[in-house]
């Protein structure tokens, strides 16, 4: 092969290289733009559906039969996490997002001296309350997770 072959075949690769590392970059900045707007939108509907509705339903239980308390703050915009109530001396249920991620599940009170919930379920989106999603954080189906808590005691 002519070196002026390869040195063309040499600026060739060098340029397609340029170009698919301009490529990821791009991808993986909007990758990240994407994932920040998913969490975003899932702390919101924490805040704005979830925990309203659950303070909502603690006003409706005079008496301390229904506990509410937030899991977790995100220290930058000061945004809910993590959601978990109680009926009556039932396990624990909880709701928490991250990262556009939305987990569902049934725990045990936390040990004396602890704030952790040891969690020993987590639903699936395929069953009962059927939340998979940010979109499946409506009032209606938190209304459902209550009432599983209530019938399984």
């Amino acid at each position: 092969m002519d070196p002026k072959q390869l040195k063309a075949l040499y600026d060739q690769t060098e340029a397609a290289n340029r170009t698919k590392a301009v490529s990821t970059a791009k991808a993986n900045v909007a990758a990240q733009e994407d994932l920040r707007e998913l969490d975003a939108r899932g702390k919101a509907a924490l805040h704005n559906v979830v925990l309203p509705y659950l303070r909502d339903v603690q006003n409706e239980f005079e008496d301390a039969a229904f506990t509410l308390r937030v899991l977790g703050v995100d220290l930058s915009d000061g945004m809910p996490i993590g959601v978990a109530f109680h009926v009556g001396s039932n396990p624990e249920y909880g709701v928490s997002v991250n990262a556009g991620k939305v987990t569902v599940w049934r725990g045990f009170e936390p040990k004396l001296g602890s704030d952790r919930t040891e969690i020993k379920f987590v639903f699936p989106a395929t069953v009962e309350p059927f939340i998979g999603s940010i979109d499946d954080l409506t009032r209606e189906k938190i209304a459902s997770l209550i009432a599983i808590a209530i019938r399984n005691g």
